[in-house]
């Protein structure tokens, strides 16, 4: 991964309070342990615990899709939504 992906998964985010915390968090555990680290964050944030019980299988499918994005272009997209 380049120098410039790398040390964007470490610099703050523009991102306020506790969130801001958790968002550079995340980039910096995409970048140690990959995509598929970040799947239980990121479930409880695009999914009701109601919604995740009743539909295993679109949760499952839509991890799916996350974990396989690349870090560098998960990276990438937080710099451009600047989180």
């Amino acid at each position: 991964m380049g120098k410039q992906l790398a040390n964007f998964a470490t610099e703050p985010s523009v991102v306020r309070g506790r969130r801001r915390e958790k968002l550079g968090d995340t980039r910096s555990k995409a970048v140690a342990d990959g995509m598929a680290a970040l799947t239980d964050f990121q479930k409880t944030r695009w999914f009701s615990d109601d919604f995740s019980k009743d539909n295993p299988e679109a949760v499952s499918d839509a991890v799916k899709v996350f974990v396989a994005n690349n870090v560098p272009a998960y990276l990438e997209t937080c710099r451009m939504l600047r989180c």
